[in-house]
């Protein structure tokens, strides 16, 4: 499940809680607002790589949502067509979830939302799945790579560590270099 609060004081959006998807059939999304947002008018969910220029991966397009309540609403992402394909030879990986709303008849392009989508063979709950599991060496190693928590620090496939800079959207690789007592902590330029 995907679970997106919406600020409607500040504008901002977060995953209310870290996310893990796989592809296959389609993913429940639940978008909450703060408050009454006032008109809905649309709202689109992508999700999308990293690549240059962006693919698009999954959708969730604007007839694809239903108000629950004025502050709560569903939809279903689709994941079943590009991602599958796109996950096939891949580890865990980190994709961009892109949230566009028009409120009040504004179109808000929302800052991206990372989350980790793993290969169909990897259970998200491994105590669900009876019996013995047996990876091969790239979901193994993906299981542990490119974890992303709460938006706010991530561990990526070659063990860096970053930490999300809200005023930038971006992602800063923090290291420590130097002998004992004169460690210096660098860092890195920001990354989407």
């Amino acid at each position: 499940m995907i679970s997106l609060t919406y600020n409607t004081a500040t504008g901002a959006v977060a995953l209310a809680q870290p996310a893990i998807i796989k592809p296959g059939n389609s993913v429940p999304v639940v978008l909450t607002f703060s408050a009454a947002p006032g008109t809905v008018n649309g709202l689109q969910l992508a999700l999308v790589d990293n690549s240059t220029p962006r693919v698009l991966q999954a959708f969730l397009d604007v007839s694809g949502w239903n108000a629950e309540s004025s502050t709560v609403f569903t939809g279903a992402l689709d994941v079943s067509g590009a991602l599958v394909t796109y996950m096939a030879e891949r580890a865990a990986t980190s994709l961009n979830l892109q949230l566009t709303v028009q409120l009040d008849g504004v179109k808000i392009d929302l800052p991206d939302l990372s989350l980790t989508v793993q290969p169909q063979g990897i259970p998200t709950d491994p105590s669900s799945t009876p019996g013995p599991i047996f990876y091969t060496a790239t979901q193994s190693d993906g299981r542990y790579a490119l974890l992303t928590v709460a938006g706010q620090y991530r561990i990526q496939s070659d063990g860096s560590f970053q930490l999300w800079n809200a005023a930038q959207s971006k992602w800063h690789t923090l290291a420590i270099n130097g002998a004992a007592g004169v460690e210096v902590l660098t860092i890195g330029a920001g990354e989407s």
